[in-house]
């Protein structure tokens, strides 16, 4: 699981740590915001450092700077590299030894990014050269140094392999400008299992932002051998220039103790522009410190259907919105701290999207009671049959201590609501989520008119302090605002501290204004379906 960024992290002087080998998830926001990230690097590294934002649900763009110790002098930026990065730096040589700066923001400088992951990889010395002939499989050289270097003179493949486990997540970062002088190609990065080379999922970088570079994220399901690939893109040229450095960074995976429960679904059918929820009763009382969602499903038009996963205390998580695919058939698992959301990928292994930023205010909360998946079909014309559901849910091991550990503080207090943003004060560091009550009466004629939803669920991390949760207001609650109508309704703040137990407060807000411009999300019905 990746660490996460600390709040406030806008300059220097409170930078989030980061280390090498690490991986941090942030957020861009509210609008404007800026994450800086700190880390120690000795004259003469190699920084491999990528930013994550499309594999997670997010198809947002962010810009990444590596700066210098003075905390203003850029060494590299870029906000167009990579495959499944937003960002992409490769090879970026440190001057001397010190502390440097990763800064993460939206290029436009007033967008948000929520959420992305950052990689950071710190390469000291030589790289192991390549062996010729590693052109195959079967002659592939090892990346077991997790850094090595090639050339692509005459052009040709150049296969790399190391050792996963199920549920490692690894890191390719691929520098195509060694010397940093404009001499470069245009390379190709690969990444796949065992067997032949249909299995390999190659990307590569088509339009080059400054110092050309690529990056590969990725989390595996299943146990192996699995080979790097390094060849020049389609229409590429090799030559005695295409030469290129490779890290390779695994973050293992961690052993935490999980449970699944499984729904085979009977019939199982989703109705033709309707939808259904699959109850799946969950008895047992521990608590969530991830939780992930398997589904198997079959539809002839997979971009007519969205998903969804409500908790027992009715909370809406999205899993899938509608969007194109042409395999008609759907194996997927949706966890929230995979690399990678791609399911056009290398068989057998299934990539596993996250199920999103949302999700987190699951951890530490109690499994017991009963979920539901919903999944509707928005478009005439065509039914589908959901064969396998699994709702899987896992708690960290313990921490080896012979003395009991104090869990931090959970108070906190609901301040005012200023341009759309909540104030809560918090007593130490943690996350907070906010979601509106039901606030229509089912006795009171009156009442009928009343917001179901006057905001979606908002969340933000931070503290100890004061938190802003920016309000995602519903299309309906926007359209009265600018109406110049106010808005009232309660809203259900939990506090999750870090390591410590959950609280609850609920308070009565009024928003005033009379424009909100922040894009919403088209809003979803399927609260109906549920029991």
């Amino acid at each position: 699981m990746p660490a996460f960024e600390q709040e406030p992290n806008d300059t220097p002087a409170t930078a989030t740590p980061i280390t090498s080998g690490e991986r941090i998830r942030g957020s861009v926001s509210p609008a404007g915001d800026v994450d800086v990230y700190s880390f120690s690097a000795n004259a003469g590294d190699r920084v491999f450092t990528a930013t994550v934002t499309n594999a997670l649900g997010n198809f947002g763009e962010t810009q990444l700077t590596l700066v210098a110790p003075d905390g203003k002098s850029v060494i590299e930026t870029d906000n167009g590299d990579g495959a499944f990065s937003a960002s992409s730096i490769a090879g970026a040589t440190i001057p001397v030894s010190g502390t440097y700066y990763l800064k993460v923001t939206d290029p436009s400088l007033g967008g948000e990014v929520v959420p992305y992951d950052l990689y950071l990889q710190l390469r000291s010395g030589s790289p192991v050269p390549e062996s010729e002939p590693n052109s195959t499989l079967k002659t592939a050289d090892s990346l077991a140094s997790g850094y090595v270097s090639g050339r692509q003179d005459p052009p040709d493949r150049d296969y790399f392999a190391m050792q996963l486990q199920a549920g490692d997540t690894v890191f390719l970062s691929l520098d195509l400008d060694l010397e940093r002088d404009g001499k470069s190609f245009n390379g190709s990065l690969g990444f796949g299992l065992l067997g032949e080379p249909g299995y390999i999922s190659a990307v590569h970088n088509r339009e080059p932002y400054g110092v050309p570079s690529d990056a590969y994220e990725f989390t595996v399901l299943k146990g192996g051998t699995y080979y790097a690939v390094v060849t020049t893109a389609e229409g590429g040229e090799g030559g005695p220039e295409a030469t290129y450095r490779l890290s390779a960074t695994i973050l293992p995976a961690e052993e935490p103790r999980c449970r699944t429960y499984t729904s085979t679904p009977s019939p199982g059918t989703i109705p033709d522009w309707g939808g259904v929820a699959f109850p799946i009763p969950v008895t047992d009382g521990d608590t969530i410190s991830r939780a992930a969602v398997g589904l198997e499903l079959t539809h002839p038009r997979m971009q007519d259907l969205a998903i969804s996963l409500w908790t027992p205390s009715r909370s809406e998580i999205p899993l899938r919105l509608r969007r194109g695919s042409i395999e008609p058939h759907m194996v997927e698992r949706f966890d929230p701290y995979a690399a990678d959301s791609s399911t056009v990928s290398v068989n057998p292994v299934i990539v596993q999207p996250p199920i999103g930023d949302e999700s987190n205010w699951l951890n530490s909360q109690q499994i017991n009671g009963t979920w539901n998946l919903v999944v509707r079909d928005e478009e005439a014309g065509e039914t589908g049959l959901v064969s396998r559901i699994e709702l899987i849910f896992c708690s960290r091991p313990e921490p080896l201590s012979s003395e009991p550990q104090p869990k931090p503080s959970n108070e906190f207090r609901i301040g005012r609501v200023k341009k759309q943003k909540l104030k809560i004060t918090l007593s130490s560091a943690g996350r907070v989520r906010v979601v509106a009550r039901l606030s229509r009466h089912p006795k009171r004629r009156a009442s009928r008119d009343r917001f179901k939803r006057a905001i979606r669920p908002s969340s933000a991390s931070g503290g100890p302090g004061t938190v802003w949760v920016p309000l995602r207001l519903t299309r309906k609650a926007r359209l009265r605002l600018k109406a110049g109508r106010p808005l009232r309704f309660e809203a259900v703040a939990t506090f999750t501290p870090t390591g410590g137990e959950p609280s609850t407060k609920v308070a009565r807000l009024a928003v005033r204004g009379r424009s909100f411009t922040r894009r919403a999300r088209k809003g979803s019905k399927s609260a109906d379906l549920l029991p």
